[in-house]
């Protein structure tokens, strides 16, 4: 896909602004984006919006875009010095790709107080507020070559570029011998004088030549005046009458088409200013001008990349609300977990009340004796190797917590009765050994209770978070939904709608099909009467 202008396209593109806005006033100056700007010219009824993209693009448009809201330090520069100023030429610079646009004062463009704005648009672009001298007095980026940089206060040198000049014959012969073996005639004969690409392979579609092929194969270097060669000199000819008309009169404008797109959504694939031979076999559309159809193509690509951007955030905001949900439902599925889990350590210390008071009563004794930890710990363990039941269920001693974990199951007597009840319970914990903490110095009965009241203030707890996780939930799909609708609203590139005439007055129309006017002063009620008023 075509990214940015040729010299050709650039030709072409000063061929039209001439007509549309030469002799216009200066009215505004918006930044799009750091790198693209909006001008803004006016002059009695008519208005021209040009947009300049640093490096790519130039064309008139009939396309609203989004502005910046503060506007930068290269606009405010441009605004300070060129606002309300005339346009007085456009001009490219030879055949490169670097357009002048002069405003100049009544005394010429030599006198102090013109200005210039040169826009490149090869390598990353740049533009350029000049002032009479081609002082430069502001521009959009600062480059430091080996020979020369551009800054303020630097003097922009316009290089010597030659016009675009006939091919001759030593020249065609030139530039042929000196391609390689492997090079194919479209890139060798791309380098030829300033046609281009574009233009190369048409010329060597007119001369009935494959433009994939190797010179070496497709033709004859040792005769100067074999039938191919003669027929590329012909082509080069032709090449060199659609590039001098291009400079002196407007061209309809053509936009090609990817083969096989939908006709309702056509992709775009290339924009010219002349339908050239290898794009006639492919569909396109036709445009009056070159700078419309420049307008339609860029507006198009624009349009698709905001769309995509915008897809691209309402998935991004749909992951995230997706994100917020599990996170709410993780939460509550974790204190359900808890609760379950309280209750089912309560259960235990209640179906095991003798043999927690036990080990409750042995570990108490032991501290009030004054034994140790360590050795209270190496004891615990002693009594495990020799078979003690009461100590295989101890598991951890924490006495600076003042706590013991034990190691609970189901007494032998109520396994089947607790069997039969937890087929239906969907929170069960498990038939196997479940580990409880219990306080050394508290009945196993108030362990139990201590269990049963954490349980409650788990549901409480859990009661509450489904409240506040559904009015979370709701509140943040809400936020989400009213960006996506910002989203949707400033992210398109929309074609503005031409006023009519009659819009600049106060108008309405009356319940029987006529168009009421009125001026808004005098001024336009003189206007209605000599203009508009018949007898």
């Amino acid at each position: 896909m075509k990214q940015r202008f040729s010299a050709l396209d650039v030709r072409a593109m000063v061929t039209a602004l001439r007509q549309r806005v030469v002799g216009l006033r200066l009215q505004g100056i918006y930044d799009v984006n750091a790198k693209t700007f909006l001008f803004k010219f006016t002059k009695p009824e008519c208005k021209q919006l040009v947009l300049v993209e640093s490096g790519i693009r130039l064309h008139t448009t009939e396309y609203t875009r989004d502005k910046s809201v503060v506007p930068s330090g290269f606009c405010m520069k441009l605004r300070k010095h060129l606002r309300a100023r005339r346009l007085t030429a456009v001009r490219q610079v030879g055949m490169d790709r670097v357009v002048d646009f002069e405003f100049a004062v009544a005394a010429g463009p030599q006198a102090e107080g013109s200005y210039h704005i040169i826009c490149e648009f090869y390598a990353s672009g740049n533009i350029i507020l000049t002032d009479h001298e081609y002082r430069i007095l502001a521009l959009v980026r600062v480059v430091h070559l080996e020979d020369e940089s551009f800054a303020v206060g630097k003097t922009y040198a316009l290089k010597e570029s030659r016009d675009i000049e006939p091919v001759d014959r030593d020249q065609l012969m030139q530039c042929l011998r000196a391609a390689g073996p492997k090079d194919t005639l479209k890139r060798t004969l791309a380098t030829l004088g300033a046609y281009g690409p574009s233009l190369a392979e048409h010329v060597i579609l007119r001369a009935q030549l494959g433009p994939s092929k190797r010179v070496s194969q497709a033709l004859d270097l040792a005769n100067e005046h074999s039938p191919q060669i003669d027929a590329l000199l012909a082509a080069y000819a032709d090449a060199f009458d659609i590039v001098k008309r291009l400079g002196q009169e407007i061209c309809p404008g053509y936009i090609t088409c990817q083969p096989g797109s939908d006709s309702s959504d056509q992709l775009f694939d290339e924009f010219g200013p002349w339908l050239f031979d290898q794009y006639q076999q492919k569909p396109y559309k036709e445009s009056p001008s070159f700078a419309d159809a420049a307008d339609v193509f860029f507006s198009n690509i624009e349009a698709q990349k905001l769309k995509v951007r915008a897809h691209q955030q309402e998935q991004a905001a749909e992951r995230k609300l997706d994100a917020i949900k599990a996170e709410h439902e993780g939460r509550v599925v974790a204190l359900e977990q808890a609760r379950h889990k309280t209750e089912e350590q309560a259960r235990r210390i209640e179906m095991n009340l003798e043999f927690v008071d036990q080990a409750i009563t042995i570990i108490r004794q032991a501290v009030a004796a004054g034994m140790d930890w360590e050795e209270l710990g190496e004891l615990v363990r002693d009594q495990q190797d020799q078979g003690n039941p009461v100590a295989e269920r101890i598991t951890r001693l924490n006495l600076a917590a003042n706590q013991i974990t034990l190691t609970l199951d189901y007494p032998a007597d109520s396994q089947s009765e607790t069997d039969s009840d937890s087929d239906d319970d969907d929170h069960d914990i498990g038939r196997g050994p479940l580990s409880v903490d219990v306080d050394i110095f508290e009945s196993a009965f108030a362990n139990a209770q201590r269990y049963y009241t954490s349980r409650r203030q788990a549901g409480i707890k859990h009661a509450k978070t489904l409240a506040v996780s559904s009015q979370a939930l709701q509140s943040a799909e809400q936020k989400i939904k009213t960006d996506l609708r910002a989203i949707k609203i400033t992210s398109a590139v929309t074609q503005q709608r031409k006023p009519l005439w009659f819009e600049k007055f106060s108008w309405f129309i009356s319940s029987d099909g006529y168009l009421v006017l009125a001026g808004h002063d005098m001024h336009q009620n003189e206007l209605l009467v000599k203009r508009y008023l018949r007898a």
